[in-house]
């Protein structure tokens, strides 16, 4: 809920709905531009007139949307909020299973902002929520979101997976002699390439299980030291 004066401005890129990923209802469209109309048709329910823009931004997916004037008088909020709860709750059924009510949006006039309902009428007992909650059971993300791509983890632990690897390849590959120009015979090991199943092997399970708290993992933690490993 926002103040009947506030304005909004939105870059539509990652494809989601309220309950999960967008899923597409048309093939005449592309993805992007049926997402769009998607999130539109989403300002027009909340009462705005919506405008759309082309950003001069080095990006495939650069256009915006921007709602700045309200399609109803202040009065008619209590009304609009009953509109929403019931788009909230139709887009949510239709995300569980195939349903013949449909929400119909006429995206031809942006400025008309008119959406025709067919069929979605909640009972009663569910419009009557529309003041106090919209989506009940709504967990939002954490103010802090935790990082979790091995950037965190203690330096001495990094140190330590890191020295492993290395000795693990470097002992498994067998040593090869080359002669150099100046008739001297040195050794040099380049190590060998092991899967990451074979390496996790040879790790403990607490060090296992720590690094299976992080996004990736032993992978991730490998990638982040690009420099030793390839």
């Amino acid at each position: 809920r926002s103040s009947y004066s506030c304005c909004y401005f939105v870059l539509p890129c990652c494809f989601f709905d309220f309950h999960g990923k967008y899923s597409r209802r048309q093939s005449k469209k592309t993805q992007y531009r049926e997402y769009l109309d998607f999130v539109a048709q989403v300002g027009f329910v909340c009462g705005f007139h919506v405008e759309e823009d082309c950003l001069r931004i080095p990006s495939t997916k650069r256009i915006s949307l921007i709602g700045k004037t309200r399609t109803y008088p202040a009065t008619e909020s209590a009304l609009i909020d009953k509109q929403i709860t019931q788009y909230i709750n139709h887009r949510q059924t239709c995300a569980v299973v195939t349903s013949e009510r449909t929400v119909g949006c006429n995206h031809e006039d942006h400025s008309g902002g008119g959406c025709e309902e067919t069929g979605s009428e909640l009972p009663a007992d569910e419009t009557e929520t529309a003041a106090t909650t919209w989506m009940p059971g709504f967990q939002p993300r954490q103010k802090v979101e935790q990082i979790r791509n091995c950037a965190s983890l203690p330096r001495d632990f990094v140190d330590d997976v890191v020295l492993r690897v290395a000795s693990l390849l470097l002992n498994t590959a067998p040593q090869e002699s080359s002669n150099v120009p100046d008739g001297n015979r040195n050794t040099w090991n380049q190590g060998e390439s092991l899967s990451l199943k074979e390496v996790a092997e040879h790790l403990n399970k607490e060090t296992l299980k720590r690094l299976k708290s992080e996004y990736g993992g032993l992978q991730t933690l490998l990638k982040n030291n690009h420099q030793v490993f390839e």
